[in-house]
């Protein structure tokens, strides 16, 4: 993976990115001694106001439209905010073609739609890649030592999951094996960086219909967006098992969390002080 990066401030430009349905944030370097890397197409990321979107950006001249100055124009991705005179940060990711002189718009326009689901492709692999999950039973005594001791000592989970009694890593397998048997359920542990820091279930493995998620994560790691990275791969697991719909009960306090599932499109329905989300996959 790459990792250079751009700040600069949103200029206009041409708008034929907009005509072609790619519009583009035409960037102006804040470093005016800042020397372009290679010229092409890169899927990349962008920062704006603090938020991390996805994009496609060029890195060169127009020469389908006959411009020969090298410019810089990220195409964020399913965005269509005025961000006109802001400053926003690029990484490049990862290269994807070297710039082209096309037969004209429609030809570049294919091209342009070829490269957004190949950056689409890369940049979702890219925002897993930090976030793994492994059956638990696979784990090495140490790391599940580590899980065990976030259990123990993490008083703010103690809190969110409710009262728990201290256990042992000895404790914890057996308890864990006797509730995936009778749930019919896998239990991976969540990794960040080699480290485990939590664990996530899917019951009914083996039933082809519906399937209970359930999970959890030391505090310090709450609200950084590995929640929902794990989620995305438990989502590709159920449907490798060809698991029909994944539901979950989430304290109406969690707020986040229910969140992760609306941005799935989940029908939510209610039971008491829990809401319980549905998707078909």
């Amino acid at each position: 993976m790459m990792k250079t990066k751009i700040i600069g401030k949103v200029v206009h430009g041409a708008k034929r990115g907009k005509k072609l349905g790619f519009p583009t944030a035409n960037m102006e370097p804040s470093d005016k001694n800042f020397t372009l890397p290679r010229h092409g197409v890169y899927a990349s990321l962008v920062e704006i106001d603090s938020k991390t979107y996805q994009a496609i950006t060029n890195i060169g001249p127009a020469k389908t439209f006959g411009v020969k100055e090298a410019t810089i124009e990220p195409h964020i991705l399913d965005f269509d905010k005025d961000i006109y005179g802001k400053t926003i940060t690029v990484k490049l990711i990862q290269y994807l073609r070297g710039m082209k002189k096309f037969t004209g718009p429609e030809e570049l326009s294919r091209q342009l739609k070829r490269d957004y689901y190949k950056a689409r492709d890369i940049l979702r692999n890219n925002n897993k890649s930090n976030v793994k999950l492994e059956p638990i039973e696979s784990l090495s005594h140490n790391k599940q030592n580590i899980i065990v001791e976030i259990l123990n000592n993490d008083n703010k989970l103690q809190k969110a999951l409710g009262s728990r009694q201290k256990t042992s890593t000895k404790d914890f397998i057996k308890t864990n094996k006797e509730w995936s048997k009778k749930n019919n359920a896998n239990i991976y542990a969540i990794f960040t960086h080699s480290e485990p820091i939590g664990l996530i279930s899917l019951t009914n493995i083996d039933n082809n219909n519906d399937s209970k998620v359930g999970y959890w994560l030391k505090s310090d790691c709450w609200n950084k967006g590995i929640t929902a990275k794990a989620f995305d791969l438990i989502v590709d697991i159920a449907k490798d098992n060809k698991i029909k719909s994944l539901t979950c009960s989430i304290p109406k306090t969690c707020t986040a969390s229910l969140a992760i599932w609306k941005k799935k499109k989940a029908q939510i329905t209610e039971d008491g002080d829990y809401f319980i989300p549905r998707i078909n996959l």
